[in-house]
Order: structure tokens, then sequence, then C-alpha cells
């Protein structure tokens, strides 16, 4: 009897062991899938007496690979260029 006891012990450690790793598992892949590795551009297009610039050309250029990517200023002025 006390051999069926321990041998049932035994399953439910293995299986608790096994949650255990699988739980960690999958927090362990979703913290680093969450990362990246971007950088974005805000700001405004404004003319010398304030006022705001619309449809300005906006464009940003990667020195290493000489990459360019043209964005153009909203209604008032602003700009978001994101995932540089």
């Amino acid at each position: 009897m006390q051999l069926l006891q321990s041998i049932h012990a035994a399953r439910w450690q293995n299986r608790w062991s096994a949650l255990l790793t699988a739980t960690l598992c999958g927090l362990f892949c979703q913290l680093c899938m969450s990362q990246t590795f971007t950088s974005s551009i805000t700001g405004a297009v404004t003319d010398p007496s304030g006022a705001a610039v619309t449809g300005a050309k906006i464009e940003v250029r990667n020195l290493g690979t000489n990459d360019v990517r043209e964005f153009t200023s909203q209604a008032d002025g602003s700009y978001q260029i994101n995932n540089l």
C-alpha cells in the first residue's frame, strides 16, 4: 500500500513540475517577444512666425545604408515617424 502511495505522489510531483516548467517557458517566451528595437521621431513644422506648415516634406536618411524614407506633415504641422 505504501508503495502505491509513493508512486501516486511521484506522479503528481512530476505533473506539477511539468506544469511549472511549461508555465515558466511560456512567460519567458512572451518576455522575449515583447522586446522591440525600433525608434520614432515626432515633431512639428512651423514657419518663422510660428504658424503650422501643412504638407511639409520630411525626409529621414539612414547614414549607414543611405536608405531614405519620406513623410508629410499633417494639417497642424505635426509629424510622427515610426519603426525606424
